[in-house]
């Protein structure tokens, strides 16, 4: 039944994500940003390299603790601190692993120690400000909702700052018991001690990041066109969708991700499927411990020539067959099926999952079988606070009817970002207008769109491909149909995309992609990161009733 409370509850929360996405540069922050952000510059490091901020975070505390000890460093040279005896003996320390000596056990001391140590460096630099970043503008809900604007702050008359006196909290900064906020906080304050100069030393900062480090996640290209601009009746059927941009990586039960391990009570049974299972006759079934095996050796084994063990493996895992493979190959598995895990989102790490009252996580699992043309999906929503003894070993199933139904574990990169309806959703006079040549001539003359702008509207404008959590379904496949509960009969809202592709051809408008070539894992393509494949390339989506998530879902193929 609707509540108009619990849709309040959401509305607001919603609202609070979109503001955080905007204050931390684009992104939600990771739990652990948030949790050094109340003891922290943090916010204030973003306004300058938001990038950093989150690298720092994904980095580890090795490289967290040499760039604190490098930032320190840099601002005391830069201050011309570096050769003053109590200053060094501080910084070896810090390179020690040792606490910091006197004075710099006690702030006031350490500054008295400045004032009286003759003659004090007279070294000073005007006040560092950030680079302008795009104003804050609250979503329009469309129901009596005034949007208001805060804009940046405007630059003060920048005066001079003593760099010696700015230098030296980022000593005691790098210091900081918990690597994180030790490289948080000596980077913060080396950016005020370098002041105007400040690029220098990000870049010096960067350079001390791993390679692997130093990639931002995925972030989807800016709309070629604007929209709203073009076409003002689309603006209140805008949605905000989350593109999960996964990448390979080696998840744990506390993490969201695709194809990763769930956090499941190890005292709850794990869900089997009791349907029937009959394979087509023509694709051989694998045991999903061999198709890994398969991927690792493949992956292993990218740019050079397989060895004779590694050539045994494979020919053992996929012997050669005839077709076609026949009936008593076609109807192997009779009885239950335990299914596999597809998704597993936490609230915390991925904004807008809409959660039944007292639930932070969804986990998502399927058959690895057609039924009838697709995998049949279960949800799970549950409290992760609840979960204390985790099922270590959940059971596989005997087989797989296709390779793409055994997704490839992933981590996510959650990223928001704004939809429309596909040109077959919208109406009559709506769909006109976009068909219509005048806006496009507008938009750019000699446009190469000009003979299918609807096509071009769908694939550039309305909706993202890959895995995302809600937003507006991309029809393909099917037409656009009714989607009412089959509890309550409220209308359903998409609540997850099962996509066999991260983007639609090879120039795809849409495309996010962050990783220079020399760094991307061995056999990892970015075009199908979770190995899944539904049909010929189809996508499924999961329906969910907005009035009630825990309502019964339903699916449809894309």
């Amino acid at each position: 039944m609707h509540n108009p409370a619990t849709n309040k509850e959401w509305a607001a929360e919603e609202l609070r994500l979109h503001y955080e996405r905007w204050e931390w540069g684009g992104r939600l922050p990771s739990a652990a940003l948030r949790h050094v952000q109340g003891g922290s510059n943090v916010l204030g490091l973003v306004r300058f390299d938001r990038d950093l901020a989150h690298t720092l975070d994904a980095a580890g505390p090795e490289v967290q603790r040499a760039v604190a000890l490098l930032a320190a460093r840099l601002a005391c040279e830069e201050a011309g601190l570096a050769d003053k005896l109590w200053v060094a003996q501080a910084l070896t320390a810090l390179t020690e692993g040792r606490p910091l000596p006197p004075p710099f056990d006690d702030a006031d001391q350490m500054r008295n120690t400045l004032r009286s140590d003759f003659p004090i460096p007279k070294r000073s630099a005007l006040m560092a400000w950030p680079p302008e970043r795009p104003r804050y503008c609250p979503p329009d809900t469309g129901r009596h909702t005034v949007s208001v604007v805060l804009p940046n702050p405007t630059p003060p008359d920048l005066g001079e700052i003593s760099q010696p006196h700015f230098a030296l909290p980022a000593v005691i900064a790098a210091a900081d018991p918990t690597p994180l906020t030790a490289a948080l906080d000596a980077v913060w304050h080396a950016i005020a001690t370098y002041g105007e100069h400040y690029p220098e030393l990000l870049c010096e900062i960067w350079s001390a990041c791993p390679e692997q480090a130093t990639g931002s996640a995925p972030v989807s290209p800016p709309r070629p066109y604007d929209a709203v601009a073009l076409f003002p009746q689309l603006a209140p059927l805008a949605r905000t969708a989350t593109r999960l941009h996964p990448r390979p990586g080696s998840p744990t039960p506390h993490d969201s991700s695709i194809g990763g391990p769930l956090l499941w009570p190890a005292n709850e049974p794990w869900p089997h499927c009791d349907s029937p299972h009959v394979v087509d006759g023509i694709n051989l079934p694998m045991a999903p411990a061999d198709l890994r095996s398969e991927r690792r050796i493949r992956a292993a084994s990218h740019g050079r020539s397989l060895t004779p063990q590694e050539r045994e493996t494979l020919d053992r895992i996929r012997p050669p067959q005839t077709y076609p493979v026949g009936p008593a190959v076609a109807t192997p598995y009779h009885g239950p099926i335990a299914m596999l895990p597809v998704a597993q989102l936490y609230a915390r790490d991925v904004p807008g999952l809409p959660t039944p009252e007292g639930a932070d996580l969804l986990q998502v699992l399927w058959c690895p079988f057609d039924h009838p043309i697709m995998p049949r999906t279960e949800l799970f929503w549950r409290s992760a606070a609840s979960v204390t003894d985790i099922l270590d070993t959940p059971p596989d199933p005997p087989a797989t009817q296709f390779d793409g139904y055994l997704p490839k574990p992933c981590l996510l990169n959650p990223e928001q970002i704004t939809e429309y309806p596909d040109h077959l959703e919208l109406s009559k006079e709506l769909r006109r207008q976009i068909e219509n040549w005048s806006p496009w001539e507008i938009a750019e003359e000699g446009s190469d769109y000009k003979s299918s702008p609807a096509g071009f509207y769908d694939n550039a404008l309305s909706a993202a491909p890959g895995w995302k959590l809600g937003g507006w379904p991309r029809w393909g496949a099917t037409d656009p149909q009714p989607r009412p509960c089959p509890e309550c009969g409220t209308e359903m809202d998409a609540l997850l995309t099962i996509a066999s592709f991260e983007r639609n051809g090879e120039d795809c408008p849409w495309f996010a992609r962050r990783e220079p070539d020399d760094q991307l894992p061995a056999g990892f393509d970015p075009m199908t990161p979770t190995a899944v494949q539904i049909g010929s390339g189809y996508d499924q989506q999961l329906y969910v009733c907005r009035a009630a998530p825990e309502h019964p879902h339903i699916e449809l193929m894309h």
